[in-house]
């Protein structure tokens, strides 16, 4: 069972794969959650200009969503390759592989960083600037 799943080797590997996927994918994570704000400013400024310089609202829901929706599917193509793209990559790949810890132990540390950690942490920052932008 030891060869199967230890936890502190677990640990190990999943502490360096996520400052790893922070170094490659965090400023872009950053960015892609801030996405309610760069539409807002682009829907607003918009309307400033083609409304004659008066002041319109944000963004509608429908454009929200669409923002939503395109922003969200730029982080699902983008994430993966960008974080676990060099895993084919003949030299870091090897290195990768030649880390001590189980197949299993790899995986899931992947899995958690791929479907929960960020994906978690863009849901709340992008829905924490969407929520304070329709405050104001």
């Amino acid at each position: 069972m030891n060869d199967f799943f230890n936890f502190n080797r677990f640990l190990k590997v999943f502490n360096y794969d996520f400052k790893n996927n922070i170094s490659n994918f965090g400023l872009s994570a950053l960015l892609l959650s801030l996405g309610p704000v760069f539409c807002y400013v682009i829907v607003s400024l918009m309307s400033f200009l083609l409304a004659h310089y008066s002041w319109m609202g944000g963004p509608a829901l429908g454009a929200r969503l669409g923002c939503f929706t395109a922003i969200s599917i730029c982080f699902v193509l983008m994430f993966p390759s960008k974080v676990y793209g060099y895993l084919t990559d003949k030299k870091a790949g090897s290195s990768y592989i030649m880390l001590p810890a189980s197949s299993f132990e790899k995986f899931l540390s992947m899995i958690l960083s791929v479907l929960i950690i960020f994906p978690a942490f863009y849901f709340l920052v992008y829905f924490g600037m969407d929520y304070l932008i329709c405050l104001i």
